[in-house]
């Protein structure tokens, strides 16, 4: 996961996923899961207005929405201490 801030008052996300993980079906089902999950992060206020870019791996595409949630909030919270060192 990357982050640029930009001078927005919205957070805007793209999503990097190899066709190799899959039909372009199964990668839609990976992208609507995780704006489904981030909308949620968003919404309790959990992510910063900027630009985001989610590299997907091909194991993340068909995981469980469980195990995407997991790995979700692990990037999340890695992204935010790496924030906080930098500033």
């Amino acid at each position: 996961m990357r982050y640029a801030p930009t001078g927005g008052a919205v957070a805007e996300v793209a999503y990097a996923i190899r066709r190799s993980g899959g039909s372009a079906v199964v990668r839609n089902r990976c992208r609507r899961r995780l704006r489904a999950y981030l909308r949620q992060v968003d919404q309790r206020g959990g992510l910063r207005p900027g630009v985001y870019l989610i590299g997907v791996r091909d194991e993340a595409v068909e995981a469980a929405y469980q195990e995407l949630e997991k790995w979700m909030s692990q990037a999340i919270e890695a992204l935010a201490r790496r924030n906080e060192e930098t500033r």
